[in-house]
């Protein structure tokens, strides 16, 4: 591993470019994962805010990487200090922050008194921690101010408009355009904004926690049944199309619309169509992206001209950035979509494996 991804230190842009392929590396093993992960942590506890504000990009991002690619490494002690910084950048950079914390919860503590004990600790750390919203920002509230303000203002938000206008405040502050850029998407939308405020919502008040995650995944096969179930009436209207209900008739008694004057308009060059590689950068959700029969023709058509194990490896670490821990049910999804793979002939190590230990799926790469 390189030395300096052990080391932080200011980096030139080129400098972060050519680190940021070995860093892809790191990802691609537990070992690895761990390794930087443990330097990193050593670098950056207590979490001063200088600290993450000169090493915000791209140390303090890869830090947050790692944590949420291997979640079940972090101590249970440690849990709520390390984690509570981290979740402004770790809801900008994937989805489903709060169902991997549960889900830690849920696999990794004891029922009852354990997960109670941490529940509690996360509340305690989001009520004194001073990292910072946006440490981009030269004027950042810190993640306890941020916590205090959003209990306050969403108690005295009389209407959804007055919730908007909250969610819209705390944006501002939140997503930056250094922050869209180190992210590496053109477009950052409200959803991160709103996500995290949903979760500290959800940690701002007492809740039975055994008694939410018992009922969360204990329904899991029941919404499982009925994804099936939807899945396979969808095929059968395929099928069938005579069996699915007819469009209601269009009314013929409004008025006909006005002929539009046609403009000249100066002859517009159609944009390049984006390679498949292309594509999938830009993908907020790559695993349901790749679920669609058209993207999983432009998937054989690119791969047929790479390395079968090496085209696999790209859409498994790219799934992976966007689900570092996972889920029941996004294990089942990544489940599906190996199978369709070996059936292709991509029969390069499983995506995911099932680790007996932890009962849990971890990813294989």
């Amino acid at each position: 591993m390189n030395s300096i991804l052990l080391q932080p230190q200011q980096l030139s842009k080129e400098m972060k470019e050519t680190l940021q392929w070995d860093f892809e590396g790191v990802l691609m093993r537990k070992d690895t994962i761990k390794e930087m992960w443990l330097a990193l942590f050593e670098f950056f506890i207590p979490f001063e805010t200088e600290k993450q504000r000169s090493f915000y990009d791209p140390y303090w991002k890869w830090f947050v990487q790692l944590t949420f690619s291997n979640l079940p490494m972090v101590p249970k002690d440690k849990f709520a200090r390390i984690v509570v910084p981290q979740l402004p950048l770790a809801f900008l950079l994937f989805d489903n922050i709060e169902e991997s914390v549960f889900y830690y919860m849920y696999r990794l503590l004891d029922p009852g008194e354990e997960q109670r004990t941490l529940f509690r600790e996360l509340q305690r750390e989001l009520k004194s921690s001073h990292s910072l919203l946006n440490p981009t920002s030269s004027a950042g509230i810190s993640i306890s101010q941020l916590y205090a303000n959003v209990l306050q203002e969403y108690d005295r938000a009389e209407d959804v408009l007055d919730k908007s206008a909250l969610y819209a405040r705390i944006k501002k502050q939140y997503i930056t355009e250094k922050h869209v850029q180190m992210i590496e998407q053109d477009i950052v939308s409200i959803d991160s904004t709103v996500y995290l405020m949903n979760f500290l919502l959800f940690l701002g008040y007492e809740r039975d926690i055994t008694q939410i995650l018992y009922d969360y995944y204990d329904d899991y096969y029941d919404r499982i049944y009925m994804a099936g179930e939807k899945e396979i009436l969808s095929k059968l209207e395929k099928e069938n199309p005579t069996s699915v209900k007819s469009p209601q008739p269009v009314s013929t008694t409004a008025a006909p619309a006005k002929p539009v004057p046609l403009k000249k308009e100066k002859p517009v060059i159609a944009p390049k169509p984006l390679n498949f590689l292309e594509q999938l950068a830009k993908q907020k959700n790559i695993l349901s992206w790749l679920a669609t029969p058209q993207v999983q023709k432009e998937f054989i058509s690119w791969a047929n001209t790479q390395d079968k194990a090496r085209a696999k490896e790209i859409i498994a670490l790219g799934i992976k950035r966007q689900i570092p821990t996972l889920t029941e049910s996004t294990a089942q999804q990544i489940l599906e979509l190996d199978a369709w793979l070996q059936i292709k002939g991509y029969t390069h190590k499983d995506l995911i494996l099932f680790n007996e230990e932890t009962f849990s799926f971890e990813w294989n790469i």
